[in-house]
């Protein structure tokens, strides 16, 4: 063991550290003591000496697996810090698109609601215009009428009224011939003012419907589709529910139209039959005339006066027309209006 420990190539010092221990117990067991106790000190300065490697190798391996650890975490957190900030900027530019997208929606809703709003304002003004076009036209019917009945047709009655007395005044004298021609000239000329103030009452009456304010709407479309019907037409009027009707500015513009709708049936589509159908359900009015006349095509017809009248009169009540006929196959005309 001497001869190893003296060996200059040197032995591991753990084994060193085992040789020595025998050692120490060989000169204990021999009873050298005093070799033993050096031989046993030099085993514990070993000892030592390798501990405090040991324990620095120890310590050196801990402080590389703190360091190690510490940039790891510093790794971590800095890569905590990318994915945050990722995180921030994708939902910024998240958040930027949502806004830029509720920015975009609510200036295409605006600029719809504008466009709504403005639309709407031309329809209203186009109404109003048409009403105050229709109130104007029905003061100037009612100045007519009053004029017709209290001027022309008053002084016609009175004219023919002076014709039947001149032919009264003749009948007594004498020259029967001649006198009997005179009368006949005078019969004549009396029937023919007759024919002219029936006209021009019937005239003052369309201009301002006393049947309406006095027996109701419901009859006063009746009475005008009896004046109409004639032996080459036959007009059929069905009503339903018109007894809720009772406000006259209502009223009056719907029997325009359909006063409107008869007069061209009778008048420009040579109809033998017309069905007149007007009802009232569920605050609207309905109203239906259908002809078997010659029809026409809505869509090249030209807008005469009536035509032109009737629509501005459903307007005006803010209603819809429906026009469907065909050359050769009658019309049918549908309006709706809510009250």
């Amino acid at each position: 063991l001497s001869e190893l420990l003296a060996d200059p190539r040197g032995t591991m010092s753990k084994s060193r550290m085992v040789m020595i221990n025998e050692i120490a117990g060989m000169e204990a067991s021999l009873g050298n003591f005093e070799q033993a106790y050096r031989w046993t000190r030099e085993y514990k300065v070993l000892s030592d000496s390798l501990g405090a490697l040991d324990f620095k190798k120890q310590m050196a391996v801990l402080e590389t697996k703190y360091r190690t650890a510490e940039k790891e975490q510093a790794i971590n957190l800095l890569e905590s810090r990318n994915l945050l900030n990722r995180t921030f900027m994708i939902s910024g530019l998240v958040l930027a698109g949502l806004i830029g997208l509720w920015i975009w929606y609510a200036l295409n809703a605006r600029k719809k609601r504008t466009i709504q709003e403005t639309l709407l304002l031309k329809q209203q003004r186009e109404i109003d215009v048409a009403k105050a076009l229709i109130e104007g036209e029905e003061q100037e019917r009612k100045r007519l009428a009053r004029d017709l009945h209290d001027g022309l047709i008053g002084q016609v009655t009175g004219l023919k009224m002076n014709v039947e007395r001149i032919a009264r005044d003749h009948q007594g004298k004498h020259h029967q011939d001649g006198h009997t021609h005179h009368q006949m000239d005078l019969a004549v000329v009396t029937e023919q003012l007759g024919a002219v103030i029936l006209e021009l009452r019937q005239t003052a009456h369309n201009l301002e419907p006393i049947v309406l304010k006095n027996d109701g709407f419901e009859e006063a479309i009746r009475h005008f589709c009896q004046q109409m019907e004639s032996t080459s037409t036959k007009i059929n009027f069905y009503a339903r529910g018109l007894e809720s009707l009772k406000d006259s500015n209502i009223e009056l513009p719907l029997l325009r139209i359909i006063q409107e709708l008869i007069t061209n049936a009778v008048k420009h589509a040579d109809a033998s039959k017309i069905l007149v159908q007007v009802g009232v359900e569920d605050n609207f009015v309905l109203i239906e005339v259908e002809d078997d006349g010659k029809g026409f095509d809505p869509n090249q017809i030209r807008r005469n006066m009536g035509l032109h009248n009737l629509e501005d009169r459903v307007i005006a009540l803010g209603g819809k027309l429906n026009i469907d006929s065909q050359i050769g196959e009658g019309s049918n005309f549908m309006i709706t209006c809510q009250i």
